[in-house]
This record gives C-alpha cells, structure tokens and sequence, in this order.
C-alpha cells in the first residue's frame, strides 16, 4: 500500500514538474509576448477610454517581470499635438499568490520618464479621455474602472502639465492604494488613493517620506479635494479644497 502511495506521490510530482516546463516554454514564445502585449493594450484601452500604443515589450517568466517601452496614451486631443501619457519605460513585477486561484499581485511598479500632459481648452473641457465601462445602472450611476493594489512604485524623471502649469517630480512610495470611478451624467472623475512612505521630489514640492490618502473628484477643470491627509513621524495635515480654471489656477 505504501509503495502505491509513493508511486502516486511521484506521478503527481512529474506532471506538476511537465506542466511547469510547459508554461515556461510558452511564456518564452514570441506567441505568448504577442498576445500580452495584445491584452496590456486592451485593459489600458478599455479602463481608460482613450487609445493606447507600446513601443516595444519584453515579458521574464522566471522572474515574473513584464517591461513595456515607448508607451502612449492619447486622449480627446487633436492628431498631432502632444498625447495624454508618454512613458519611455514601464516595469511590472508580478507575485504568484496561488497557482490554484490564479491569484497574481503586482509587486512593483517603475515609471521612467512619465510625462502627463492634460490640455484645458477655452470652454473648460481637457483631453481626458471617457472610460469604456459597461452600463449596469442608470445613466447617472458611478461605474468603478480601476483598482490598483502595489506594494512598491517608483516614478523617476517625470512631468505633470496641466493647463499653463508645468511640474517635475519623482516618486517612490510603498503599499499604492487607488480606486477610481466615472460618472456618465453629470460627468465627473472620482478617486481614492494611499501611498505609504511616500518620497515626492520636485523643485516645486518637496516632501517627505510621509503617509498620504486622499480622495477627491474632477469635473472639467475644477479638481476637488475632500479627506487629504499627510502624514510624517513628527506631525500630521489635513485639508480640503480645490483648484479651479487650469488656464488661470485659482485655488478654493
């Protein structure tokens, strides 16, 4: 009975063993990169609404780490003017929770060169695009399209432009938290965000480390803050307010 046990034992062992040579392989294929970059591209798409490119991508299965190069996000800009999101490399590091459950976790996350660009026309509209969320409710009704979860992110080199404002900024935080969420009617962003141990580095702004949540909506041109706090081992802030009219920022 024991040798039975064992020859089980064994058998179960060896095609756990094939079944992960297997998807080595697969995950070295030039097929298998094709199709993560196809569905990388669709996510992107589909969460945000607006349309998406990759340079070029490059997928470690030993190591579970996903690096994206050359990325572009367009908004509702005109063709030709500067897109929504430019990106000269984005790295992901992924943690196999359960094999079982297919349960994976982003483990890090680095941006190089990130260049935000929101255009505000003269009516007070942007170029952020509309998400592409399916409609469960009514024409009103606050549709989820994001939720992140990462334990480590790192920003290096990049620039916010918003309206007539410029910003350059690093980042490096732990523990990234954000929920995001679209209203049809009226329009309107809403969001949820938390970083521990947060680094922000600019000429503009310097701070840090410190703990930071915020949630917050934006509608055309006015960005709304409710719930802000920032957090250091010496001392603690919170706030609420607003910045309005990005052509000619005028704070609430």
């Amino acid at each position: 009975m024991i040798g039975r046990r064992v020859r089980i034992a064994l058998l179960a062992a060896a095609l756990c063993l094939s079944v992960a040579a297997a998807f080595l392989h697969v995950v070295r294929t030039s097929w298998f990169r094709g199709q993560v970059r196809e569905r990388i591209v669709r996510e992107v798409e589909q969460a945000s609404g607006g349309r998406a490119e990759i340079g070029a991508f490059q997928f470690d299965g030993g190591r579970l780490t996903a690096e994206v190069r050359d990325f572009v996000l367009h908004g509702t800009e005109e063709p030709g003017e500067p897109p929504l999101l430019r990106a000269r490399r984005i790295s992901v590091g992924l943690k196999l929770v359960s094999i079982l459950r297919r349960e994976i976790d982003i483990q890090s996350l680095e941006i190089e060169a990130p260049q935000l660009r929101i255009a505000v026309h003269p009516d007070g509209t942007t170029n952020l695009p509309r998400p592409a969320v399916p409609r469960r409710g009514p024409g009103n009704a606050v549709e989820r399209f994001l939720a992140l979860a990462i334990d480590r992110v790192d920003v290096f080199g990049g620039t916010v432009e918003c309206g007539i404002e410029k910003i350059e900024l690093e980042l490096h935080g732990e523990q990234l938290r954000a929920r995001l969420f679209h209203q049809a009617s009226p329009q309107k962003y809403l969001g949820e965000v938390s970083l521990r141990k947060a680094n922000l580095r600019s000429p503009q702004v310097p701070a840090g480390p410190m703990d930071i949540s915020a949630s917050g909506e934006l509608a055309g041109d006015r960005l709304a803050f409710r719930l802000a706090n920032a957090r250091t081992s010496k001392s603690s802030i919170g706030f609420e307010g607003a910045v309005a009219d990005w052509r000619s920022p005028r704070l609430e």
